[in-house]
């Protein structure tokens, strides 16, 4: 038997390759079994003239998978020692594609981090996509880096109208990316990422400032492209928001969390609301001196004006000695206490209360002016 790999991210002819090649003709009398490895990505002439030259003898080609959620535990098993509940090894194999590279690799961090690591980007990964990706060309390299802001997956027509390049520049940054098996192709117009990995490695990539214009730019291009796509108008105006935007943010968010909650998507619109919150600690207008109209949920106004918090409320200082209500956990207003779980009521806490009522409409639990 012999095994031909050679180098399987290199893309080019081995020595062992050229002497197959020159011995595929004498081979016929000999019982060998020849292994060729590569990823179908990465096969150019050089491999096809192999498998051209191995054509004249009996020769089987073999698509190899990602392992299953039952060979994913048994690798971390043996990898880390670790015996990895279900939901662990679900989201291993999801985020590895069953890739048995990254699921060692998830394993080591496993044995040394505990079933916290499976949500990790391995360092190992990491490396060997940077250096998948430094092998394309530069234009490729920022189509596909926009591609990882927008998400796993990405609607090619809003990557075009938020990058500043012509159209061709995009396409074919994309079909490298395709080609070089970073990226599939899961229906027309849209691209998607191989592994979540993948993904994460181009995003953790990019400085935070960058990735939050970048975020400014995808939401820009969505109000053109997708003006009704609410959920991930909110997701980017919250990633892209800044003291000037965040109560645009916030209203962004609101919407979002509106159209989640008709969706029955409990836990995604409470995280878009907790979001919404966050963002406004960043503008820098002292409460009370909003305009009308603005995104700002009545019930952070109701707490502003008691400084309620869950647990026993405190108010800040504002210079000159008057108290700076805090924001964050607003009280809900007496009027609207009746549509809650009469515990989350008590606390007047908004988000404890949404988290009470699930299952049930958010938009039960919150109201914004």
């Amino acid at each position: 038997m012999a095994w031909l790999g050679g180098d399987p991210g290199a893309g080019k002819s081995t020595p062992a390759e050229s002497l197959l090649r020159r011995l595929a003709g004498r081979l016929s009398a000999t019982p060998v079994l020849v292994v060729l490895t590569h990823r179908p990505s990465e096969s150019g002439d050089d491999l096809s003239a192999t498998g051209a030259a191995l054509a004249v003898r009996t020769a089987e080609h073999v698509t190899l998978q990602g392992l299953g959620e039952d060979d994913v535990r048994r690798l971390l098993l043996e990898r880390s020692g670790v015996d990895a509940d279900r939901e662990t090894v679900r989201t291993v194999a999801e985020r590895t594609g069953g890739n048995p590279l990254f699921v060692t690799e998830t394993a080591r961090l496993l044995a040394v981090e505990g079933v916290s690591a499976a949500r990790s980007l391995p360092p190992g990964v990491r490396d060997l996509i940077r250096r998948r990706i430094a092998r394309l060309p530069a234009a490729a390299r920022t189509t596909l880096r926009n591609a990882a802001v927008m998400g796993r997956d990405a609607d090619v027509d809003v990557l075009i109208e938020m990058q500043d390049a012509d159209e061709e520049t995009v396409l074919d940054g994309l079909e490298a990316g395709v080609v070089a098996g970073l990226l599939t192709e899961p229906g027309p117009g849209r691209v998607r990422f191989t592994h979540v990995l993948v993904r994460e490695a181009l995003y953790e990539d990019i400085a935070r400032l960058r990735r939050t214009r970048l975020h400014g730019k995808v939401l820009a291009a969505l109000e053109r492209t997708r003006p009704g796509d609410a959920g991930a108008l909110g997701h980017h105006a919250l990633a892209a928001a800044t003291a000037a935007t965040a109560r645009e943010a916030a209203g962004y968010a609101r919407r979002a969390a509106a159209r989640a909650s008709g969706l029955y998507a409990h836990r995604e619109a409470v995280t878009l609301l907790e979001g919404a919150l966050q963002v406004l600690d960043l503008g820098t207008e002292p409460p009370g001196r909003r305009p009308a109209g603005s995104a700002v949920p009545s019930g952070l106004r109701a707490g502003e004006r008691r400084g309620r918090r869950t647990g026993g409320g405190h108010a800040r200082r504002r210079p000159g000695g008057r108290p700076r209500p805090r924001r964050s956990r607003p009280a809900l207003p007496g009027a609207q206490r009746p549509l809650l779980g009469r515990d989350a009521a008590g606390r007047g806490d908004e988000l404890a209360a949404a988290r009470a009522r699930m299952p049930g409409s958010v938009d039960e639990f919150y109201f914004w002016s």
